[in-house]
Order: C-alpha cells, then sequence, then structure tokens
C-alpha cells in the first residue's frame, strides 16, 4: 500500500492569500505588530512557524508567543472565516488537481492523505471550497501541530499506520508539494518527492532541492498517477 501525501495552497488550489490576511489581523490584534510577515510568509512553512518567528523577528519571545496563543489562533481562524464568507470564490483548484485525487481515491492500495502548513480548520475550509470531498483525504498533519514542517510527514505517516496497519516508510510515502520546504521534508523522511512549479516556488529553485519527480501541473492525469503509482524512482530528480 502506498501513502500519497498532498500539500494544499499552490499543488492543490490557491486561496488568494486569505490566511495571509487573517495572520496579519491576528498579529496585530493580540501583539499590536505584524513585524515584517511578508519575510516569513513565504510557501512551506507551518502556521505555528510563520507566527513564532515573525513575532521573535520582532522582539518577541516564545514564552510570549505561548501565552498568547489560544487567543492569536482564535482571531486568525475567526478573521479567515470572515475572509471565505465574503470572497469563497477566491479558493479555487488548481487544473487537473481534482480529478487526480478522485482517480487516486479510487485505488485500492493508496491512501491520501494532507500535510500542510494551513490550521486544520482552515485546510478543511480550503478544500471543501475548491470542490474537493474531506472523505477523499483519510489522515493529514497541519500546520498549528508543529513549527518544524519535516515533521508534519511522520505525523501522517503514524496516523496511517494506525488507520491501516500499514508501514508506509520510506517510498511507501509519495509527497507532492510545490515548494522546496515540501521536497526537503520528504528527503529527510526518505519520502518520494513530487514538485510542481504551479505555486511559490520556481522551477530552478524547486531543482535546487532535488526532487525525484518535476512537473509544471497536474493537468496531465495519466503523466501523474504513472508518476505517484509507479514503483520506480530515480532519487534526485529525473
Amino acid at each position: 500500500m502506498k501513502l500519497v501525501l498532498f500539500d494544499l495552497d499552490g499543488t492543490l488550489l490557491t486561496a488568494g492569500g486569505m490566511g495571509r490576511r487573517a495572520t496579519r489581523i491576528a498579529l496585530e490584534a493580540v501583539f499590536g505588530n505584524s513585524g515584517n510577515l511578508d519575510v516569513y510568509y513565504p510557501g512551506g512553512r507551518t502556521q505555528e512557524a510563520i507566527f513564532l518567528d515573525t513575532l521573535l523577528d520582532a522582539g518577541f519571545s516564545r514564552e510570549e508567543f505561548l501565552a498568547s496563543k489560544t487567543e492569536l489562533y482564535r482571531i486568525f481562524l475567526d478573521e479567515f472565516q470572515k475572509s471565505v464568507e465574503g470572497t469563497a470564490s477566491r479558493i479555487q483548484p488548481l487544473p487537473g488537481a481534482v480529478k487526480l485525487v478522485q482517480a487516486l481515491n479510487q485505488e485500492a492500495d493508496v491512501m491520501l492523505g494532507v500535510v500542510t502548513g494551513n490550521h486544520r480548520e482552515n485546510a478543511s475550509i480550503k478544500l471543501s471550497s475548491a470542490g474537493f470531498s474531506a472523505e477523499w483525504f483519510r489522515v493529514g498533519a497541519y500546520g498549528e501541530e508543529t513549527e518544524v514542517r519535516s515533521q508534519l510527514i511522520p505525523l501522517a505517516q503514524m496516523r496511517a499506520q494506525e488507520r491501516s496497519g500499514e508501514d508506509f516508510s520510506g517510498d511507501k510515502t509519495v509527497v507532492v508539494g510545490d515548494t522546496t520546504r515540501d521536497v526537503i521534508s520528504a528527503r529527510e523522511n526518505g519520502a518520494l518527492s513530487v514538485a510542481v512549479t504551479t505555486g511559490t516556488d520556481h522551477r530552478a529553485l524547486l531543482e535546487s532541492s532535488g526532487p525525484d519527480h518535476i512537473l509544471d501541473g497536474l493537468d496531465d492525469l495519466q503523466e501523474v498517477l504513472e508518476i505517484i503509482l509507479s514503483t520506480k524512482h530515480a532519487r534526485g530528480g529525473e
């Protein structure tokens, strides 16, 4: 059995920057300062890391973040929900993404999951708004759970093993994402990486991180299925 883990923004869908707006409002409401948020909001970071790194850079302590964390997330989630209610059409699937996930969901020996820097609630809203069924993704690991992106993959693998009894270590896990952080996280965990150029990082930057495969998108269904389902992969790109 194979575990296929998808990043969200820039990989399966686009959300028009609503998360960044909600982050800024939450930081300014709780700390009166959003610092250099744009520096700490590149693709591939977890929401926890975005909050923490922005605040540390602005002179706040980890202890101050932890003391205000519950309130910070409460405002953040409220503001994100308001943005979605006002502009839900900004959340759109990327070409071929829905058909790919549907096709993989029909494979008996594949379990689908998400590994995303988004908060769990945001991830659910984005997927639903973009036309993905929550039932297609049986496991997930999310951005409020850790500030370290690479820790999301073992979390998802552990949850997949608990559900299925299968071991998903090594090349039994495939990670599909649009940033170098996705690629590096996959490699650090022994997983296979499929990078797509539809998000934050351009092709040359993605290539520099050494993905097992790199694609211009997910719209060629047969090509993507062959890559993900193949048992033969060449390490370090093609």
